[in-house]
């Protein structure tokens, strides 16, 4: 009868079952060495075993590589992409696995990716394989060809609705700085495809735009724009250079720490002394209130 359950187990993940289980499941260690020893179990990685009899395949392998991570592990990188079949990427000789917090990273035959954060949205399950969604993988390989080549994978899983350009364009905007040093092709691509496209800090600041855009303000500020000042070249979040009035996102994101917050200030200390008015604004600020900064900064444009 307890043989049935742990069937029944397997069989819902590619015929395999982990050393947790056998024991949550009342299997004893020496039941396990006897199953082992048999060949009843065969092992296949550490705390890993595949039931007598279960064919092989992709999938199994994918699968035993993220159960044995035992940490917070999904398929990622190249082998997410070939799990989903994005043109191009087959699957490599080692095991890909974005790993986040204190999971195992020292593997045979497993490629690991450390993160500190792994936001829910960006993973799902593909096959009952713990995976990073389509969005997510095709961002995290964005560098491995060239943007027009890239741009052909990211058209083909548009086409088969692989890939939602909404869930894409939201996911690049809360993909942790680790994950975006290679992220340029994305930028072009969706610029691309996006006319007026500009990767903000967080989705907030692209909100900012939205509502001056809905109000009517003309001229729009320049995003992300580069202020030269006192020897140092500073990026602000918004800026219109004629009326030399700047809008910066407070609090979001890598903003919210003492330290940062204490450069923030020295900043907009600077850009003060040069001339420049800054605007602080929340996710609490008001559209009214972002309007009529809006209104200010544009009164006196030529």
């Amino acid at each position: 009868m307890l043989w049935n359950v742990i069937d029944a187990t397997g069989r819902k993940q590619h015929g395999l079952i982990t050393h947790a289980q056998l024991r949550d499941l009342g299997l004893s260690e020496a039941s396990i060495w006897r199953a082992v020893r048999s060949g009843r179990l065969v092992r296949v990685r550490t705390g890993v075993y595949r039931l007598a009899g279960t064919p092989l395949s992709q999938e199994q392998a994918w699968l035993a590589a993220v159960l044995s991570a035992r940490g917070d592990a999904v398929l990622s990188h190249r082998s997410a992409a070939a799990a989903w079949r994005l043109r191009h990427f087959d699957a490599p000789d080692r095991i890909d696995l974005l790993i986040e917090g204190e999971g195992r990273t020292r593997m045979i035959g497993i490629r690991p990716h450390r993160t500190l954060a792994l936001p829910t949205p960006h993973r799902t399950r593909l096959h009952r394989i713990p995976i990073t969604t389509a969005e997510r993988t095709l961002i995290d390989v964005c560098g491995v060809y060239p943007t027009r080549q890239t741009g052909r994978i990211l058209d083909d899983a548009l086409r088969r609705k692989t890939i939602s350009l909404p869930r894409l364009v939201r996911t690049f905007e809360t993909v942790p700085v680790s994950g975006r040093r290679k992220s340029g092709p994305m930028t072009r691509l969706l610029r691309e495809r996006l006319p007026g496209f500009n990767p903000g800090g967080s989705a907030a600041e692209l909100d900012v735009m939205a509502i001056l855009r809905r109000a009517g303000i003309r001229p729009l500020p320049e995003q992300q724009f580069r202020i030269r000042i006192e020897g140092r070249t500073y990026k602000v979040d918004y800026c219109w250079p004629d009326t030399r009035h700047v809008i910066e996102f407070d609090g979001a994101g890598g903003h919210d720490t003492v330290s940062a917050r204490h450069d923030d200030r020295d900043r907009w200390r600077r850009l003060q002394r040069a001339g420049y008015t800054v605007w602080p604004v929340t996710e609490e600020t008001s559209e009214g209130e972002i309007i009529a900064i809006g209104v200010l900064a544009t009164s006196n444009s030529p």
